[in-house]
């Protein structure tokens, strides 16, 4: 009787493991067709009212009522882009990844660094990194440091703002610290900040939750460290990977020279 008790227990838990194994199929499944449509049909929708709204912007002077209805179409557009190429790197996240590598994370700071003058052209970056810092990561490491540098120039209404990154290896870990002088993080938001974003939450978007989930899969974590009038510090901890002889980063863009950005100031600030 006991025999044949446990027989059937481990019957019904097999069946149990399996439905459920066929339940998290059936919600992959989903979840790609729902990424599929966000990218096929919203995203080119998108694209394409970003695109008669620069039409409809050139054919107004600065200024004029025509002009700003455009520049709003335009940007809300952008903004819905941007949304859903969040998405697609949130369920990226989710997955099961077997394609990790040793990545120089200094290299790809300095590769996101210089791309700050893009969003503002005042800005002054300083750095303070290691020659070379490896951790285990993917392709969507770049993100991570992207979103905290973009978000340190957008929300600065400095007149002249700055940028501070610093770096360091210490035993088994690796961190890099982003400062700015911008305005600090409201107190209402701080609690949240890392948070999923609800429709009444605070409206800082998905950048520092995405930042978060990334971070997650690579073992890593993000924190606050201060905030306040003279500005925000946040601070990004990976493990450490020792570095094999000849290897280089694999994800960076290597068609710009840093070297010829004046607005990017050497290693050691």
């Amino acid at each position: 009787g006991v025999t044949e008790a446990r027989a059937i227990q481990q019957a019904m838990e097999a069946e149990r493991s399996a439905v459920r194994a066929e339940h998290l199929e059936v919600q992959r499944d989903l979840l790609d067709y729902l990424n599929s449509l966000l990218r096929h049909e919203v995203l080119n929708a998108s694209n394409v009212i970003s695109g008669y709204a620069g039409l409809l912007q050139d054919e107004h002077d600065p200024g004029t009522p025509g002009y700003e209805y455009s520049e709003t179409i335009r940007r809300k557009s952008e903004e819905v882009t941007r949304v859903i190429e969040d998405v697609r790197v949130l369920l990226h996240a989710t997955e099961e990844r077997t394609d990790f590598e040793r990545v120089d994370v200094a290299a790809v700071v300095r590769e996101e660094a210089a791309k700050l003058p893009d969003h503002d052209g005042d800005v002054v970056v300083e750095t303070d990194l290691p020659d070379a810092a490896y951790v285990h990561a993917d392709a969507l490491l770049p993100r991570v440091f992207g979103n905290v540098l973009t978000n340190a120039v957008e929300h600065n209404d400095s007149d002249a703002p700055r940028v501070e990154i610093r770096g360091r290896v210490d035993g088994d870990s690796v961190t890099i610290e982003v400062a700015d002088n911008g305005p600090g993080v409201p107190d209402e938001e701080v609690a949240t900040l890392f948070e999923r974003p609800s429709r009444r939450s605070a409206d800082h978007g998905l950048g520092l939750y995405l930042v978060t989930r990334l971070l997650d899969h690579y073992c890593g974590d993000i924190e606050l460290v201060e905030t306040g009038p003279d500005g925000s510090t946040f601070r990004i901890a990976l493990p450490r990977e020792a570095p094999s002889e000849g290897t280089v980063s694999p994800f960076l863009d290597t068609t710009r020279d840093e070297q010829t950005d004046p607005t990017v100031a050497a290693d050691g600030g």
